[in-house]
């Protein structure tokens, strides 16, 4: 766990991501019907494209994980206030 920086020190959670596409020239073509929005752009675009529709997903994905996480450190502050007071009558 050592090298997963688990949160800014201002409590934001970043995402990054990155879209690599080859090859690096043509167009789009043979697109199955759920990348049909990717049909006849050039290469060069489709970083772009893709950001797009997924940005909602992305954004969805942070709030649920914020929330997550944020429930997780209340939980073990209370688990470990718990175990300082146990830890004193043994």
């Amino acid at each position: 766990m050592d090298d997963i920086d688990m949160q800014e020190p201002d409590g934001e959670t970043q995402l990054v991501t990155e879209c690599w596409v080859e090859p690096q020239h043509g167009l789009v073509s043979g697109s199955p019907k759920q990348r049909q929005y990717l049909e006849s752009l050039p290469y060069n675009r489709i970083a772009d494209a893709v950001r797009k529709p997924e940005f909602f997903l992305q954004t969805r994905f942070l709030e649920s994980f914020n929330r997550i996480s944020n429930r997780s450190a209340k939980w073990m502050q209370s688990v470990s206030h718990l175990y300082s007071l146990t830890s004193n009558f043994i």
